[in-house]
């Protein structure tokens, strides 16, 4: 009985995440995931009529994410820095 139930909210989650998204202007990590497929229609095109602006389309993204990657280890460094500078006032 269970199992079911939570295979049809399972499914169900996903018309759930595109009502949230469309009725507050959000995006999901769900939408950004689709978006960054190079499957889409509109990338395949880009790669069809501009290999050139596609591949460095994809270089810029590549580089945005290793950035943010980067940026965020920074970030878990520091606050792991300040809980050991918290601790050790105590």
């Amino acid at each position: 009985m269970m199992f079911g139930a939570n295979g049809l909210l399972s499914f169900l989650s996903v018309f759930f995440i595109y009502a949230y998204e469309k009725i507050f202007g959000l995006v999901s990590d769900v939408t950004l995931l689709e978006l960054s497929s190079t499957n889409t229609k509109l990338l395949k095109e880009l790669n069809e009529k501009a290999p050139g602006t596609f591949q460095h389309s994809m270089q810029v993204a590549n580089l945005a994410e290793a950035a943010l990657m980067k940026l965020a280890q920074i970030l878990c460094w520091l606050e792991q820095e300040l809980y050991t500078m918290t601790l050790e006032k105590y």
